[in-house]
């Protein structure tokens, strides 16, 4: 069996609601699977642990902006693959230098 739990914001925090079962409120975003399963434990869903929960989170989009997630900048990947870039465009370079003058 399977349960759909959506998380909405509400303030700093999560409302979760499981579908016929209940709801609880979560103080961040990556407790929302934990407090729906606490919802189902108190309930006395037998297989609360490992029932499959189905998350919906309409807020989420939201949450990230009030987080801050940078929208431009260098990040760890684009400088890695430039500086990769770079050495194989010098290499290359001193490879022809180097046929044309040997």
């Amino acid at each position: 069996m399977s349960y759909v739990v959506v998380g909405t914001r509400s303030g700093q925090q999560w409302n979760v609601e499981v579908s016929g079962v209940g709801s609880a409120m979560a103080a961040e975003l990556g407790q929302i699977e934990a407090v729906a399963r606490d919802v189902l434990r108190e309930h006395a869903v037998a297989d609360f642990a490992t029932v499959d929960l189905q998350l919906l989170l309409p807020d989420f989009e939201v949450d990230l902006q009030q987080q801050g997630v940078p929208r431009h900048g260098l990040g760890p990947v684009e400088l890695v693959s430039g500086l990769i870039a770079l050495v194989v465009v010098v290499g290359a370079i001193a490879f022809l230098v180097g046929r044309a003058l040997g």
